[in-house]
């Protein structure tokens, strides 16, 4: 029996057939597809805050309490070692130094009372013995010029002590009065300036620091969470909002004894001062650092 062409079995077997070519044709001519990964953004950079400062500083303070009478400087001044500070007012330095010039006089007159005394205790004691040896007196007369002698004598230990006293109170009062001026201990940068006109200076707390520039660094505080990514010899790079300068930088000390419940501990980085151009950058201010942390793989 012949199948015709146009029977349904065979236009469905025809059909079945291209079907089958086309798709095989298809897979065995069509390019395969491969699509390159999309590219990693790098990691935005890590901010911390920090401070830039020098290897070698000097505070500026006040030895005595007085009112600040005149300032000298501004912050970011470069100063010459011996340059005035801050001119403090020494009026009350000056009545104390009166009344210690006082106390040293009447020091030295009861020093030389009891010189005296001391002396003709001695003499009456040398008395005494020659009386008794004379069979003149009673042994008790030499006991008591002993004793007077003793108590003379301690007596001009007090006063001359008392009299040392005196002296280096008036001594401490006069190089207040002669540092009534405070100034630059060395060469550098103004920085820090705690105090204004008008206000009160306190002993002992810092009116000032003189920051050497030649040899710049910075300081700055890391989260406890980056910790791992900050050691000795990480690169950083620091922003100075006072000049905008950005200068690289490389971690030198990173502090391990800082108190937990801080939460951050402090490195110090040693800024590359031949990139630092002029004189600008201000030493003491509160800036940013920079550190670029290392893509994902």
């Amino acid at each position: 029996m012949k199948l015709r062409i146009d029977s349904p079995i065979a236009i469905a077997s025809l059909l079945a057939l291209a079907a089958c070519g086309s798709t095989s044709a298809a897979d065995d001519t069509a390019p395969a597809v491969t699509r390159p990964p999309a590219p990693r953004a790098a990691p935005r950079p890590l901010e911390f805050v920090g401070v830039i400062t020098t290897r070698d500083s000097k505070v500026v303070a006040a030895e005595f309490e007085g009112r600040v009478v005149e300032l000298y400087v501004h912050a970011g001044q470069r100063v010459h070692a011996g340059d005035p500070i801050v001119k403090l007012d020494d009026s009350q330095v000056r009545k104390q130094l009166a009344g210690a010039v006082a106390q040293v006089d009447a020091a030295r007159a009861e020093i030389g009372r009891a010189s005296v005394e001391v002396r003709q205790a001695k003499r009456e004691a040398r008395l005494e013995r020659r009386l008794y040896r004379r069979g003149a007196v009673a042994r008790e007369k030499i006991r008591q010029a002993t004793f007077d002698r003793s108590r003379a004598g301690a007596g001009y230990g007090t006063v001359a002590a008392q009299y040392r006293q005196a002296v280096a109170e008036r001594q401490q009062l006069e190089q207040h009065l002669a540092r009534s001026v405070l100034v630059a201990p060395i060469d550098g940068v103004v920085s820090m300036i705690r105090v204004k006109e008008g206000e009160v200076a306190v002993p002992g707390t810092p009116v000032a620091r003189v920051f050497d520039p030649r040899d710049l660094w910075v300081r700055f505080a890391v989260d406890s969470e980056y910790r791992h990514l900050v050691v000795e010899g990480t690169r950083v790079a620091a922003l100075d909002p006072a000049s905008g300068a950005r200068f690289d930088a490389v971690v030198r000390n990173v502090s391990t004894d800082i108190d937990p419940a801080l939460q951050f501990v402090v490195a110090d980085a040693d800024v590359d001062d031949a990139l630092v151009k002029g004189e600008g950058v201000g030493v003491g201010s509160v800036g940013r650092v920079l550190l670029q942390p290392a893509p994902r793989r």
